[in-house]
């Protein structure tokens, strides 16, 4: 007589993903709310400027660029201890630019294909704010060619994603830290 298989269904494990190109104190932000959190923080601009720069030259070869963006990002994550098997909850908080809808997808999946679900806060900034702020610049051309392009990364999350939180960037990070971090916790207990 065979025994009835158990199966074992695992708690989840999360990253937390802090994103926003526009925003002063994200890292200090993104720290504190590892700190609070439990877990450890994760500075990952640079596997971002990594995973976009494979993912453009390789869907120029024909390969679907979501999934080249992914899966380097990913394994860049690996490369720096990024513990997908881990059983701490949230495994990192982890910061990065900002991510139009198309890259969050490309990292929901690949996340959740290693099991750990994402949560992203969005440091948001609105197209007001960002036009009344000076560039660096000295050619009003190229300001606007510059303007224009940081304007046209400011993309609302979609309906459709429910492991997005939108934080008003232009609070005060006091503020942005307690309610970031109540915001966090409260998805993890809610799954």
């Amino acid at each position: 007589m065979e025994s009835p298989k158990h199966t074992t269904q695992q708690e989840p494990v999360y990253a937390v993903f802090i994103s926003g190109t526009h925003v002063t104190g994200k890292e200090v932000l993104a720290a504190s709310v590892a700190d609070a959190l439990g877990c450890r923080w994760i500075k990952s601009e640079w596997m971002n400027s990594a995973a976009e720069k494979a993912a453009r030259t390789q869907s120029q070869r024909g390969l679907d660029y979501n999934t080249v963006f992914g899966r380097v990002y990913s394994n860049k994550l690996a490369q720096v201890g990024f513990d997908f098997d881990g059983t701490q909850r949230p495994l990192a908080v982890i910061s990065c630019f900002h991510m139009p809808p198309f890259e969050r997808n490309a990292m929901r999946q690949a996340m959740l294909e290693r099991n750990v679900k994402p949560i992203f806060c969005i440091m948001h900034i609105t197209t007001t704010v960002l036009s009344g702020r000076t560039l660096g610049a000295e050619e009003p051309e190229l300001a606007a060619r510059i303007m224009a392009i940081k304007a046209g990364a400011i993309q609302d999350p979609l309906e459709e994603e429910k492991d997005v939180i939108l934080i008003d960037s232009m609070k005060n990070m006091d503020d942005v830290f307690v309610e970031m971090t109540a915001a966090i916790k409260a998805r993890i207990i809610s799954t």
